[in-house]
């Protein structure tokens, strides 16, 4: 991936950076061994170990690709709300919240561009009542 980030700000190019434990495409969740979750829940993040082990990760991560002028702003999970997987699980809301908040406090330089650019990606066909509400309570 660095690789790539490399070549794309060598050549003038913008990335959106998809951070968390859901990416596009199927399976869509790629949570390595290290970090599998015991337990089988529809809210994945019912899991406190996988959070913190995922909210290390996204930060460390964060923190390494900074400098590639390339990434323009940092895309929070991929429709965390919609049900995806093997195991159909979400990626539930107040931890969504959570990701977007260490990511503008750890992302100074990607946060300070672009209008504040985060992008949250939810499946359209999902009321976003719950979300509006928490996530405009969490913006600094």
């Amino acid at each position: 991936m660095f690789v790539f980030l490399t070549v794309m700000s060598q050549a003038g190019l913008e990335v959106v950076l998809t951070l968390g434990m859901k990416g596009p495409r199927w399976p869509e969740f790629h949570i390595p061994a290290w970090a599998e979750s015991d337990l089988d829940n529809e809210d994945i993040t019912a899991d406190r170990k996988l959070c913190d082990r995922c909210l290390d990760y996204v930060e460390s991560l964060v923190n390494h690709v900074q400098a590639y002028s390339c990434i323009v702003a940092f895309q929070i999970e991929n429709e965390p709300l919609d049900k995806a997987g093997e195991k159909r699980q979400v990626v539930g809301i107040d931890f969504v919240a959570e990701e977007a908040n260490l990511v503008r406090k750890v992302s100074e330089r990607v946060w300070s561009r672009r209008n504040k650019m985060l992008t949250l990606s939810f499946f359209l066909g999902r009321p976003l009542t719950k979300l509006s509400v928490r996530y405009s309570a969490t913006q600094a």
